[in-house]
Order: structure tokens, then C-alpha cells, then sequence
């Protein structure tokens, strides 16, 4: 078992617990002994169970190439690597200038890795020279964030099998739904 979650450490978060089930959520339920008064609820799990094993819980960590990364602190790229370095996602930042944005370097090559999401941060006209490089990249999906929204190359990306979302990246890290 140490085996396996080892090699998971650099895509994943663990956290430790029981899973309790309350209406159509999952709970990861803290260690407050049953019968005392806390906001835990109960274990709808077979009681008398043997809980000595530690549940895992596994989120997946998605590898992020920003496209249009800026050092500048007042744009929202630079706000997008931080967030998402913060939540605990790697990030590949690309633009024009090499700098860096707390840490991480700004890329001026363009990437041969995998990546799981490219998140845009430059406008439709800009994208143009990057449309082939990105669907030869095959993200599961492309982030086009407000101001970033291209029709066409949305539709260039789905054909290739490239789900895209017009969203903003830094509202989906704050709700939970990156």
C-alpha cells in the first residue's frame, strides 16, 4: 500500500478519515467519538466495522499550462498561477517574457509535455498562432476565460476531442469545481 501512494504523491492529495454519506454529499468525517455532540454525522457504513485502516480520499491534481502569463500582479494570469499553485496544481506559465510569478517561472518555449487544462489568457485575435500547438498538446480540456471566449477555435479544439469551458479559472479554484 506505501508503494502505491507513494508514486501518487505528485498528483495527488491525500487526506485521511471515514467517509460519511448525508443526502447526495460525501462527508469526510473527523475523529469525534459516536454519541457525543458534534456536527459529524454518524458513519452510514456497517457498524462494528473494523475502522483500524485509514481511508484515503484522492483528488486529482490537474497539470496547467497558462497560456499569456504576465508578471504583472494586477493581471489576472498572474492571480490564475498563484491560485492554482496555491490549490496545490502544477503549472507550465507560458508567455512573452521570461520572469517569474512567485516562484514560478514565466516559459517563453513553448511546452512538449503533457498537460490535463490550458487555461487562455489571451484574446481571440492572439490565439491564432497557438491553435495547432495547442490541440497537438491533446489537453482534456482548454479554459477560456472571460475576454478569451472563440468560437472557432472552440470548435477546432471539440473536433479534435479537446473539451473546452468558457469559465473563469480563478472562480472555478474558488468554488471547488476546477
Amino acid at each position: 500500500m506505501k508503494n502505491y501512494i507513494s508514486s501518487f504523491r505528485k498528483t495527488f492529495t491525500f487526506a485521511l478519515g471515514e467517509l460519511a454519506e448525508w443526502s447526495i454529499a460525501l462527508v469526510l468525517k473527523t475523529s469525534v467519538p459516536r454519541g457525543t455532540e458534534s456536527s459529524n454525522l454518524s458513519l452510514s457504513a456497517k457498524s462494528g466495522s473494523d475502522n483500524s485502516e485509514p481511508l484515503f480520499l484522492y483528488f486529482r491534481m490537474k497539470k496547467t499550462l497558462v497560456v499569456g502569463a504576465s508578471p504583472k500582479a494586477n493581471r489576472y494570469s498572474y492571480e490564475a498561477v498563484v491560485r492554482l499553485k496555491t490549490h496545490g496544481h502544477p503549472v507550465y506559465a507560458f508567455g512573452l517574457r521570461e520572469a517569474e510569478i512567485m516562484g514560478t517561472p514565466i516559459h517563453t518555449e513553448w511546452p512538449t509535455e503533457e498537460f490535463d487544462t490550458v487555461t487562455l489568457y489571451l484574446n481571440p485575435n492572439r490565439q491564432k498562432e497557438y491553435y495547432q500547438r495547442i490541440i497537438d498538446l491533446k489537453p482534456n480540456r482548454v479554459i477560456f476565460n472571460p475576454g478569451t471566449e472563440n468560437p472557432h477555435f472552440m470548435e477546432q479544439l471539440e473536433k479534435n476531442g479537446i473539451q473546452t469551458e468558457a469559465a473563469c479559472t480563478l472562480v472555478m479554484l474558488s468554488v471547488g469545481n476546477y
